[in-house]
């Protein structure tokens, strides 16, 4: 059975751990609602300061169909944290991988921290928002191709960020996913390559009540 590798970014907070777990329990139950998900086995990293990931020959040979990013109250361009350095590096390889093998199949899935991650592995600038914090929840305005693709002209999600993607030039066949008024890059979508959403999906509103 194919594997989809949750990574989880950050640790877990103590209030909801007990009821809700962390970034990637959150996000296998997010997952686990498609039909499509007994399809696959969900494994948790965790990437935070130990840096489990993985191995890059284990995606080639077809042993993961995904790579989930979760949140993180970690800052996404903080280059003095080891471990965020080399989540980049492994997301470049990942990105260039997927360019070079048509055989490659890893999907790259980015939640906030990590929507931000892949973002900065494909070149893109990301940093402070100088409009200000993105809290609670927010209404995302499809773009037009989005909209078309999907059938959705916009949707709801928990926002809870001061950093976003800023700028930049987007690789050949990616698509911004929406946007708000103070954060354009609410998403990112590469057609069975990246899906990314500057927002939470895997925060129940109830949580955030």
């Amino acid at each position: 059975m194919p594997k989809i590798a949750v990574l989880v970014l950050d640790t877990p907070v103590p209030t909801f751990k007990e009821t809700y777990g962390d970034f990637g329990d959150q996000a296998i139950q997010v997952l686990q609602t498609s039909p499509l998900s007994k399809d696959f086995e969900f494994v948790k990293f965790k990437t935070i300061d130990k840096f489990e990931v993985p191995a890059i020959e284990d995606l080639k040979a077809g042993k993961y169909a995904a790579l989930y990013l979760s949140g993180s109250r970690c800052d996404s361009f903080d280059d003095s944290i080891e471990w965020i350095r080399k989540l980049v590096l492994y997301i470049k390889t990942i990105l260039q991988l997927q360019v070079q093998d048509p055989k490659f199949k890893i999907v790259l899935i980015g939640v906030c921290f990590g929507h931000q991650i892949i973002a900065r592995a494909a070149g893109l600038d990301v940093g402070r928002n100088p409009k200000g914090w993105e809290i609670g929840v927010t209404k995302v305005s499809s773009s037009e191709k989005f909209a078309t693709d999907f059938n959705c002209p916009s949707f709801n999600v928990v926002e809870m960020h001061q950093d976003i993607v800023l700028s930049g030039k987007l690789p050949d066949s990616w698509y911004i996913v929406g946007s708000t008024p103070i954060a354009r890059f609410q998403g990112l979508y590469s057609p069975g390559h990246v899906i990314t959403f500057q927002g939470h999906p895997g925060i129940q509103h109830r949580i955030w009540r």
